[in-house]
């Protein structure tokens, strides 16, 4: 199963990645909806739900949320806001609806405090604060 989360890790990861506007299509399948926020924002939502905020430059700002299916019963949601490409403020892990970790980032990007949620019945949580 840590191998499950290190997937979903990377994926959460990539969201670091700078890349323009114009370059945020699928290769297949319905293409994302781009909506302008205001002048210097768009907001990307995917096809599956997932949305995130990017500046013209492609430079990652705003909100976003990211659902993944790790296997057939299992869901991880991280949601959070982000400035310059780097997490910022309380960035909260979901496993199947139910939180599961929250992690505080200061604005710098810094990791500055994860809590981990005692009640959630899933052996998956462990991993989530471990990583």
């Amino acid at each position: 199963m840590k191998s499950n989360f290190f997937l979903v890790a990377l994926l959460s990861t990539g969201l670091f990645t700078s890349m323009n506007a114009q370059e945020l299509r699928p290769e297949q399948g319905p293409t994302p909806i781009y909506q302008q926020v205001d002048a210097n924002l768009i907001k990307v939502t995917q096809p599956c739900g997932n949305y995130f905020h990017v500046t013209p430059e492609g430079t990652l700002e705003g909100a976003f949320l990211m659902n993944q299916n790790i296997d057939d019963a299992t869901i991880v949601s991280v949601q959070g806001t982000m400035f310059n490409g780097k997490y910022m403020g309380r960035v909260m892990y979901r496993l199947n609806g139910e939180l599961a970790l929250i992690r505080v980032y200061d604005e710098e990007g810094a990791l500055v405090k994860t809590t981990r949620m005692h009640d959630v019945a899933w052996a998956q949580a462990n991993s989530l604060a471990q990583n």
